[in-house]
């Protein structure tokens, strides 16, 4: 009987509903959302939507109140007093849509209309806050600050009160930006949907007028730290200095960790720090630092010993982290293990008890275990496919033994929306989107590899955007869904303000069209994943216009300028020049002789037309440098010429070539450090000569009516010896493989290589070019298959000798093991190669990526070939 009652009763409401939502006229959908917490009361900021009813007409012509439809959440209520309490304790977020009933008022001729807007809810937002709290910056510097909140998701932060007069903030998600108008003080305030508010308190002053530091000596004991405070005039410092640091081989990481205004005593020496503020104020101070004695402390490097390893470091240091270096001797395993140079040598399995005495006598012992070598890693998977939604954690073991490893993960690339295939944390791995991860498991020489692949399913996550041409002026709603249509709740943004973009996104994914050109539009689907696509947006004129244009000959530069037109500048347009005889259009404008010719452009978007006349005139008085057949204006040119060696001046000569003759003299030159001649160079009868090893200075061409063109000249010294980065290089007949010739750094000292010569072995197997035209770096060319030499020799007498190898063109990528077809068994002996496992490949038929090298991206190419995927073997 009970069952019976509440079946008549659901059906008498669903027939009452059904009667009122009949009754009910077509509702308006408009882009209006308001937020609201859980178990939070807000105050809706209604829109006033009468003139949407009609243009004259505005909200006091109408009774108006708030409804929500049948499938609405039950623990709502819109209140009384035009407020909205929300009490629901279901999925958060979620957005469900409320309704907004205008009446006309007796007299108003008008329909009833209902308007159909969004009610979005949220974990309540508990705090907000702005750090720091209290900002001092230059009027010429831009603050970032971060925003925070606490135990909330509520996306609706906005701007409240400040002083527009003095600073300009801009507010995203999660960043307050502030750019300075004034000098004076604000306070900048941000509210939220429920109004919390949080505020910074901005001071804009002057820039520094100056830069004194208070104290210029100090003197303290290693790991002191020291605070250093500046004099900076009637202005104040934002940001740091730019910081020089000499003695004792610091680096600004060590003697400055947290803030410029705190000088940490890395290690003993002597210090001279100099520092210059962001607008050319420059001010040094002095710094003694001495040594604290301590007992020693000890550290074994690896913590994990493995029997045979050459690399096991005793590493004895103070208090201060100071190295030391005490008596050190085995108490126990000195059947196994000995000391040599700081190092601990093992020969078997088994405890090691190392002890290192003080000077007063006093000892510390360390014991290790040393455990044996293992010879394989072991993982419970070396190839997983996984759907998106599914996770693999990944097991890492040895034949025997133990050892420390590291794990490398490789994404193959995001997917077309910036998702990475999959999500790691520790060992664990979660797919996210189609694709493919490497995890390259390494402990000392041995390796091991797990290839992860990630296949589609019905939770492919996918981003429903417009697709052709999207014009200026239109709409599209987004959405971020799954392969079966399921719906995500996601927030849309545009990384820059949305005035600048070619779109304007709304949170909630309502995308217009604002002007031609295109950018990346953003979904935050929270728990730190982000998806992006590129929205191109165009325009289309119905007519263009440019004005006449007059250039001299010898412009450097030369260009026409976009056509304007009834949607603005034009970006996308060709050029037609009539007589090519006065100029060409080649990628940039070339203007070629004196006269006029009719230009046409042509706008790519709906074809309109225009015309206008470009007029060349002769040169003017402007002179050049000429070398090797290019003119340079000036402070365009440079040499470098290596210590101890001569270069011969460059000609100048006006547009036309015509050699012009001028006095040369050094005009500007810095004083290098512990150079006591002062100078590093030394002109003499049309050359100049370097006299130090390190330097640069400014030379100054005069012509007899006072015309001058300057140009740089930088002193090298020459390294003594020499060496190709390759011993070998493989090209295909028809190609070319760029060669580089690098300083023996283990064998030799000196700035760079330069000036180099070049032999070719066999001229009949290569051709040698050093400035090849697609790389501009020297080439050698294959001209027959065979084997020759390549050599490059400095002034000072330095060579590098390299072996070039011709191979035929008809190769076979992939065939790294030479058996006539491409397989699986190609990808496994390239990853034994690299193993060093002594398995012999094709390097030429291996490096299916054409990169130069044979490495573990090779063998995955091979593989996804083989397995039948769309991939090109290079």
């Amino acid at each position: 009987m009970k069952k019976r009652v509440l079946w008549l009763l659901t059906a008498v409401l669903l027939l009452l509903w059904g009667a009122a939502s009949a009754a009910w006229p077509t509702p308006v959908k408009v882009d209006y959302m308001f937020y609201v917490g859980e178990g939070e009361t807000v105050y809706p900021d209604f829109p006033d939507l009468a003139y949407l009813i009609d243009e004259d007409l505005t909200i006091d012509d109408f009774d108006v109140r708030y409804d929500l439809d049948l499938y609405a959440p039950k623990s709502w209520g819109f209140n009384g007093d035009g407020s909205y309490t929300e009490s629901q304790t279901g999925t958060i977020p979620r957005t469900f849509a409320f309704y907004m009933f205008y009446t006309p008022k007796d007299g108003v001729n008008a329909k009833e209309t209902v308007f159909q807007g969004k009610i979005s809810v949220y974990k309540p937002l508990k705090s907000l806050s702005i750090l720091p709290k209290d900002v001092v910056m230059s009027i010429d510097e831009t603050a970032e600050l971060d925003v925070f909140r606490t135990t909330g998701s509520a996306p609706d932060i906005r701007l409240g009160e400040y002083d527009a007069t003095i600073v300009k903030p801009v507010l995203t998600t999660g960043d307050l930006t502030i750019t300075p108008l004034a000098t004076g003080e604000t306070d900048v305030v941000i509210r939220a949907y429920n109004g919390k508010t949080a505020s910074v308190h901005v001071t804009v002053t002057n820039p520094p007028s100056k830069f004194e530091f208070l104290t210029e000596d100090f003197v303290c004991y290693t790991g002191d730290t020291i605070p250093i405070e500046a004099d900076f005039g009637d202005g104040a410092m934002y940001g740091s200095p730019q910081i020089n640091i000499v003695g004792n081989y610091a680096l600004q990481k060590d003697c400055f960790p947290n803030d410029w205004r705190e000088f940490y005593a890395y290690k003993e020496g002597k210090y001279k720090v100099t520092m210059t503020t962001y607008n050319g104020h420059t001010d040094s101070f002095n710094a003694t630092v001495y040594s604290k004695e301590n007992c020693v402390q000890m550290k074994i490097i690896p913590e994990t010993i493995t029997v045979g390893n050459e690399y096991v470091y005793i590493d004895c240091y103070d208090q201060n982290g100071k190295a030391i270096s005490p008596k050190l001797e085995i108490v126990q395993g000195s059947d196994i293990a000995r000391i040599s140079n700081g190092r601990l040598v093992t020969t078997s399995a088994g405890t090691v008890t190392i002890r290192a005495t003080n000077p007063d006598g006093t000892t510390l012992d360390k014991t290790v275990e040393v455990y044996e070598s293992p010879t394989q890693i072991i993982l419970n998977e070396t190839a997983v496919t996984l759907e998106i939604g599914e996770t693999f954690e990944l097991e890492v073991g040895f034949d025997k033994g133990r050892a420390d490893y590291t794990l490398y993960w490789q994404s193959f690339g995001p997917d077309e929306y910036g998702l990475n295939p999959t999500r790691v944390s520790g060992q664990t791995v979660t797919a996210i989107a189609p694709g493919q991860l490497m995890i390259d498991v390494r402990a000392g020489t041995l390796a091991a590899y797990c290839m992860v692949t990630v296949v589609e399913n019905e939770k492919r996550l996918l981003i429903d955007h417009p697709e052709g041409e999207f014009a200026v002026g239109r709409t599209y709603q987004l959405r971020v869904v799954d392969k079966a249509g399921n719906v995500y709740p996601a927030r849309f943004y545009t990384r820059t303000e949305s005035t600048n973009n070619a779109v304007k996104v709304t949170e909630s994914g309502l995308m217009t069209g604002q002007k031609a050109g295109e950018c990346y539009v953003y979904a935050d689907l929270g728990d730190g994943l982000t998806m992006q696509f590129k929205q191109q947006v165009v325009q289309i004129p119905t007519w263009i216009s440019h004005p006449d244009v007059t250039l001299k000959i010898n412009d450097e530069s030369p260009g026409l300028g976009a056509p304007t037109s009834d949607v603005g500048m034009v970006q996308e347009y060709s050029i037609e020049i009539a007589d090519e005889s006065i100029a060409v259009m080649k990628g940039n404008l070339r203007l070629l002789k004196e006269g006029s010719t009719e230009v046409t452009m042509t706008a790519h978007k709906g074809g309109a037309q225009c015309s206008f006349i470009l007029t060349v005139i002769p040169a003017d008085d402007t002179i050049y440098i000429m070398a090797d057949g290019v003119r340079y204006t000036n402070n365009y040119y440079s040499i470098d010429v290596p210590y101890g060696y001569s270069k011969k001046l460059p000609e100048v000569t006006d547009y036309y070539g015509n050699k012009i003759s001028v006095s040369w003299k050094i005009t500007e030159e810095p004083i290098h450090f512990g150079n006591p001649n002062k100078t590093a160079f030394r002109l003499s009868s049309g050359s100049i000569k370097t006299t130090w090893p390190s330097g640069s200075c400014t030379l100054t061409a005069t012509t007899k009516d006072g015309r001058t063109i300057s140009m740089s000249v930088w002193a090298y010294r020459l390294p003594g010896k020499i060496k190709f980065r390759y011993d070998s290089y493989t090209v295909k007949v028809g190609e070319n493989a760029q060669t580089e010739v690098w300083k023996d750094e283990a064998m030799t000292s000196g700035d760079r290589v330069g000036d180099l010569t070049w032999k070719v072995g066999d001229s009949s197997i290569i051709r040698f070019e050093e400035r090849f035209p697609a790389t501009g770096m020297p080439t050698v060319i294959g001209l027959k298959p065979g084997t020759t030499t390549l050599t490059a020799t400095q002034p000072n007498g330095a060579k590098a000798v390299c072996t070039i190898i011709v191979v035929d063109p008809d190769r076979r990528p992939g065939d790294a093991d030479n058996s006539g077809t491409v397989s699986s068994s190609d990808a496994i002996a390239i990853l034994q190669h690299l193993s060093d496992e002594g398995v012999a490949i094709n390097q030429s038929n291996a490096d299916v990526n054409a990169d130069g090298e044979v490495d573990e991206k090779d063998a995955l190419l091979i593989l996804q070939y083989y397995a039948g995927w769309d991939v090109t073997l290079k």
